[in-house]
């Protein structure tokens, strides 16, 4: 039995052909967004200077929880992004910090150092001039 080919119009494979690109377009696109996402930060945070951010109080937690933990407490701020930053008292006999409530959400301002830290995840540090609930 013989099978007659089937001539395809020009019509069609133009429409065949926009559909894989736009298909390729579309994988591309959101293999960059899925790649990209994690590594965005918000404005306000970004920049050193001077912040108010509003997230919780938290002992720092360590990026390497493989081996044995210490029982230290890093003070920090987690914003609202997931963003963890580590935090310094402007005030010498750390007052602002220490009055502070642990896992309670305020806004800390002060200013912003931009420092990674090779123990804690953080994606820099506050020099806090003033925390309020």
């Amino acid at each position: 039995m013989l099978m007659a080919k089937k001539k395809i119009s020009r019509k069609q494979y133009i429409g065949v052909v926009a559909f894989v690109l736009l298909a390729i377009v579309a994988i591309f696109a959101t293999t960059a967004f899925l790649i990209t996402r994690g590594s965005y930060a918000p404005a306000a945070t970004s920049k050193p200077g001077d912040v108010t951010i509003t997230g919780t109080i938290l002992c720092l937690p360590h990026k390497d929880t493989s081996g044995p933990q210490t029982m230290e407490c890093a003070y920090g701020l987690k914003d609202e992004a997931g963003n963890y930053y580590g935090l310094g008292d402007s005030d010498t006999g750390y007052k602002n910090i220490s009055n502070a409530p642990m896992n309670t959400q305020v806004k800390v301002s002060g200013t912003l150092k931009k420092e990674t830290s090779t123990v804690y995840p953080t994606i820099g540090t506050i020099e806090v001039t003033r925390i309020d609930r």
